[in-house]
């Protein structure tokens, strides 16, 4: 199943995640003063084309090919985070993942999505992402929302609001 073509305007973080995370109420005050004391986040979104690739001995694997990238720079906690993907180059087919990174001296994945064209919700509701004027005339900006519960790894990391979400910014291409 090849699914359906999408050109992806943008990802969009609900809120940076925190840079630490308080584990009982006598470290709430502690983990709030390390939040807005703590150097920002590098973080990166990556999107990658998945396919299924032989190896030497006649088995399958999936493979990963990354189709675009941005990173963005913003402190802990940080409401409303957008990677702009570039203009007219990240265009996808079939399964896409979506991963999180925290760039620095050592690059941590933090999350990450496995989709399907296919399976986007075909009536989205609008984008209201201001990167709007990126999508050819006439096309409609669509927008799919992940919640945390469906991004791997950011599920089971408390740095990550329990309401968090992962928003998809795309249009169908043509």
């Amino acid at each position: 199943m090849r699914g359906v073509s999408i050109g992806i305007v943008a990802v969009s973080l609900s809120s940076a995640p925190s840079a630490l995370v308080a584990h009982d109420a006598s470290q709430q005050a502690f983990s709030a003063i390390t939040n807005i004391l703590a150097r920002a986040w590098t973080l990166r979104v990556e999107v990658s084309q998945c396919f299924v690739e032989e190896d030497v001995r006649g088995g399958v694997k999936t493979a990963y090919s990354t189709i675009g990238a941005a990173e963005q720079r913003c402190p802990p906690g940080k409401a409303l985070v957008h990677f702009m993907m570039p203009v007219n180059e990240v265009t996808a087919r079939g399964d896409v993942r979506i991963s999180i990174q925290s760039v620095g001296v050592r690059t941590e994945e933090m999350g990450w999505i496995h989709l399907h064209t296919t399976w986007l919700p075909p009536n989205a509701g609008p984008s209201t992402l201001e990167g709007a004027r990126l999508v050819p005339r006439g096309v409609k900006l669509l927008s799919a929302e992940f919640p945390k519960e469906e991004v791997d790894e950011a599920n089971k990391d408390a740095r990550f609001a329990a309401d968090w979400r992962l928003i998809l910014h795309y249009f169908v291409a043509k």
